[in-house]
């Protein structure tokens, strides 16, 4: 089984105080992995080191074999998808829309969606069940059904 994603001896906090300390960490290809704790604990903090969003206070988060802190923005954006608790869309965008930001990091340059990226967007609206809804503003939208529209932008 391959590892997707491990880090070695990483610490991490917020300032000068440590959440983490010295854990290792190694998520396999084809399993699902759950991070569970109580509030505090270092979870958001993890996931946030583990994609890229902060820095390590120490230690070393791999990335497919690569170091993560070596790739850029865009190309961590190709490999990892990351989902907030609490989402925000911008006022006046439709679930097309907002399913197309999920496609940015594999533009080139300022050509925006090519054929490629209309099916990938397509078929996320599919997967989630939000296809009679993709000319809907997200503002209009349940709570159901928002969070479904953000998961199609993720899984774009």
């Amino acid at each position: 089984m391959n590892t997707i994603i491990s880090a070695t001896h990483l610490s991490a906090g917020y300032g000068h105080q440590c959440i983490i300390k010295d854990q290792n960490i190694a998520v396999q290809d084809g399993v699902v992995t759950g991070l569970i704790g109580p509030n505090g604990s270092g979870k958001s903090t993890l996931l946030n080191v583990l994609n890229g969003f902060e820095t390590p206070m120490s230690g070393e988060v791999m990335l497919q074999g690569h170091p993560l802190l070596q790739l850029s923005a865009k190309k961590r954006a190709q490999k990892v998808a990351f989902l907030a608790q609490h989402p925000v869309a911008p006022d006046g965008i439709t679930v097309h829309e907002l399913v197309s930001f999920g496609r940015y990091c594999h533009s080139h340059g300022f050509r925006w969606l090519n054929p490629k990226d209309r099916n990938s967007v397509a078929q996320a609206i599919q997967t989630v069940h939000l296809t009679d809804y993709r000319d809907h503003l997200v503002a209009d939208l349940s709570g159901g059904q928002r969070q479904r529209a953000f998961i199609a932008m993720t899984l774009a």
